[in-house]
């Protein structure tokens, strides 16, 4: 999340908390923002039935992902307090990702393991085999995991 702008730390530091029983719950976790205007730059996240965690956390089971709506459409989401901006920020424990990856980017994480079969330690860096890398596909996490999940949550 190179490109965001935190403004509210406090609030943030507050919504990692309450997602953070969920990642250990083996959940996985997409930060929403509420939005305050109808922005058909942003793509959009629906949520779904609430999620009550340990120590009274609340979550929702994501409903479904939007790309990035028209006007109107924008308006209505935003009117309907049920959409979230996709921040594009996740939490959850790096196995379970790797799980969702198999069960449906089987291709990628196969890619991936063949870059990390032949890496070469250079001092606090890792580097991986170049061409092995350069033959991943090229997905984002939204697509490749989160969207075909049933674990998803906002």
């Amino acid at each position: 999340a190179a490109d965001h702008v935190i403004a509210d730390e406090d609030a943030f530091r507050a919504a990692v908390r309450n997602a953070m029983p969920y990642a250990e719950a083996g959940k996985l976790v997409t930060f929403g923002i509420v939005p305050d205007l109808p922005e058909t730059g942003y793509g959009y996240i629906r949520r779904g039935e609430v999620s009550v965690g340990e120590q009274d956390t609340v979550a929702f089971e994501v409903a479904q992902f939007v790309e990035k709506p028209n006007l109107e459409t924008a308006q209505a989401y935003v009117a309907s307090g049920e959409y979230y901006w996709n921040s594009g920020m996740f939490l959850f424990r790096a196995g379970r990702y790797l799980e969702e990856l198999k069960k449906y980017r089987p291709d990628i994480l196969d890619a991936c393991e063949k870059a990390m079969s032949a890496v070469d330690p250079d001092l606090d860096f890792i580097r991986v085999d170049e061409e092995a890398f350069l033959a991943c596909p090229e997905e984002s996490v939204d697509y490749a995991v989160m969207e075909p999940t049933a674990d998803a949550v906002v």
